[in-house]
């Protein structure tokens, strides 16, 4: 592609772009970075620039020079490097864009050609003239799909995400010691002329704007940008440096977010915080263990690779000789980290690709199982890091066989009567004694070390370990989230006629087969070391069933953590408990008017806690108990 003779398919987007690069390093000449973006969070920028006057900061901008008239004019600074990240409006800041080109500081202006700004502004604009004129001052960068860019080769090629992306690359390449990004938390506002300002009601004129504002965030920023930077820091050979937000509702959640008196502390004090962040370090883990050469493996490699979310790391844990066919795959995959462990049980592979794990979050994909949604792991993500309370998200899975035929989706009825949310789980977990299926989780890395058996020696059988996750994760006081997906296909040992073969061992399958579908009773019972499946679900279903007299009784107290282990408000109420079925049958079966008439009795019990029904019921149902 090429525009006035300027070829942009090489790294050389203008001629000498090395020394481009060079001058937009003299440009930030050591300062630190303050990118302006757009969000309300602005606002209180705009009320303490005054902080600021004194410091020698280099402000980046892009596709508006709003902030420099409404907050920078303030304390007598310019925009230092101005960003176009779009086609619109280009015509209209053309004379803008000359005036900032024209000023003696240095400064810079910096165009995506894959949006090439120049395109609509006719035939009377002379480009190759504005280029003979501004030249020093000009960079082009080409952005595109590739998550290969930026590298070696095509230095100024980037991926292809959002301007705000392009500007921390740039301050990356120009070698800022720190950024600090403003903003970030919003669109504009279009009935005032500060448009910076996002309207809480208004994104893109959508009804759904923080719907669409988290989609984009989460699929399209957050799971770029570690990329982005990682190349960034490999191609120009630069440490990690901080990267911090202070848009404290801001939803690119790539970077630390702190309150913008901590930002100012930084800036003012040029004291660290503490908060660097290595980018290239994955924020997910998936674990692929296997002990015998698997049919599936490339297919599963694949699936783990297409995910939306690319900051993840993917660990296959081979427990046999490492043979010709793996070395192949080796080679194929080199971006896989291959951990080999000769003669190892499927639960020790499982543990040392655990112990390996270098991601704030931990996932499971057995070798031959599939991811079904792409983007799974974005969603996983982006609930875990809005939502601090939240350790675990799980979802639905759905058995294929090996030749591709469909099964039964499990807990299927989920989509149209789905789990309560929250701390309310408990109560139904209480109830139902669901377990969370390995494939469909994500689950906090510290949590995980916490509740997974992993030094736990006892325990030999990796189902008996699954199962002890579930029971730990819960008496912990741990909170779950609950996303209404496929989340993954789970590879089953049964072909076409597998409904046949199910109904054959119906009468052995028929205790635990509705809380967890097990797609091969013979396969999975040949590695239970004399443990039948229905032993371990049944000393589960005992564990849980102790768990909750105790719970009924107040002989231990349970309560509800973050993932930092943290305890966050509420606890264990038995009254809830008691309810909860109710609650859940008049809401289902009787009239709306009524519904809200019996729920208000309820919170009214609640609130008072009616002492001595419930001290008369506990009393009861321990009796029964004991006696049972």
């Amino acid at each position: 592609m090429s525009i006035a003779g300027l070829n942009f398919t090489s790294g050389d987007y203008l001629s000498n772009s090395a020394k481009r690069i060079d001058y937009l390093r003299k440009v930030v000449n050591g300062r630190p970075v303050a990118i302006l973006a757009s969000g309300p969070s602005i606002e209180e920028l705009e009320n303490r620039i005054n902080e600021l006057e004194h410091l020698d900061i280099c402000y980046f901008g892009f596709n508006t020079f709003i902030h420099e008239k409404c907050v920078l004019q303030q304390i007598g600074k310019h925009l230092s490097v101005f960003v176009h990240g779009t086609r619109e409006g280009m015509p209209e800041l053309m004379e803008e864009t000359k005036c900032f080109l024209n000023r003696d500081e240095d400064n810079m202006f910096v165009s995506a050609f894959y949006n090439n700004p120049f395109e609509l502004m006719g035939d009377e604009f002379d480009l190759k003239q504005f280029l003979k004129i501004f030249d020093r001052k000009l960079l082009f960068v080409s952005v595109g799909i590739e998550r290969i860019f930026p590298n070696r080769d095509c230095p100024l090629h980037f991926i292809c995400g959002n301007s705000l992306m392009e500007m921390i690359q740039l301050a990356v390449i120009g070698k800022a010691p720190r950024i600090v990004i403003f903003g970030a938390d919003g669109g504009q506002k279009e009935d005032t002329e500060k448009k910076y300002y996002r309207n809480c009601n208004t994104y893109y004129g959508l009804a759904t704007q923080r719907e669409h504002l988290v989609f984009d965030t989460n699929h399209y920023f957050n799971p770029l940008m570690p990329i982005a930077i990682r190349n960034t820091y490999k191609t120009y050979n630069l440490p990690p440096i901080d990267i911090i937000n202070c848009s404290e509702n801001s939803f690119n959640t790539s970077f630390p977010v702190v309150t913008y008196n901590s930002a100012f502390d930084y800036l003012l004090t040029d004291k660290k915080f503490n908060v660097e962040l290595d980018l290239r370090v994955p924020k997910v883990s998936v674990i692929s263990p296997f002990v015998n050469a698997d049919t599936f493996l490339i297919e599963t490699i694949e699936s783990v690779t297409g995910q939306s979310c690319t900051n993840h790391e993917h660990i296959i844990v081979y427990g046999s000789e490492v043979d010709d066919e793996v070395k192949g795959l080796m080679k194929r995959f080199p971006y896989v980290r291959w951990v080999f462990l000769k003669d190892c049980s499927y639960l020790e592979a499982l543990r040392k690709g655990f112990s390996m794990a270098r991601g704030d979050y931990i996932s499971y994909c057995r070798v031959g199982d599939l991811y079904a949604s792409k983007d799974w792991l974005n969603t996983c993500v982006g609930t875990l890091e809005n939502y601090p309370d939240i350790s675990l998200v799980w979802g639905l899975g759905q058995y294929i066989s090996y030749d591709g035929f469909a099964g039964r989706i499990e807990n299927d009825r989920f989509f149209e009567d789905p789990p309560p949310q929250g701390k309310e789980f408990i109560y139904y977990w209480l109830k139902e004694k669901t377990l969370y299926p390995e494939g469909n989780i994500c689950v906090r890395k510290s949590v995980f070390k916490e509740c997974f058996p992993v030094d736990n020696k006892d325990v030999i059988d990796v189902q008996e370990a699954w199962v002890s996750f579930n029971y730990s994760f819960h008496s912990c006081g741990y909170i779950p989230y609950f996303v209404p997906v496929i989340a993954n296909y789970s590879r089953g040992y049964f072909d076409i006629d597998w409904y046949r073969r199910f109904k054959i061992a119906r009468e052995s399958n028929k205790l635990y087969y509705e809380p967890l579908v097990v797609s091969s009773d013979a396969e999975i019972l040949k590695s239970m070391d004399g443990k039948s499946w229905g032993t371990i679900i049944n000393t589960y279903r005992n564990n849980i069933n102790q768990f909750k007299r105790l719970l009924i009784t107040r002989k231990v107290v349970h309560q509800y953590k973050n993932g930092a282990a943290k305890v966050i408000s509420g606890r264990f109420d038995p009254y809830r408990y008691f309810t909860y079925n109710f609650k859940k049958i008049i809401k289902k079966k009787l009239p709306n008017k009524f519904v809200s008439f019996v729920r208000n009795i309820l919170r009214y019990g609640e609130k008072y806690h009616w002492n001595i029904i419930k001290r008369g019921v506990v009393c009861f149902l321990h009796f029964l108990q004991k006696s049972v």
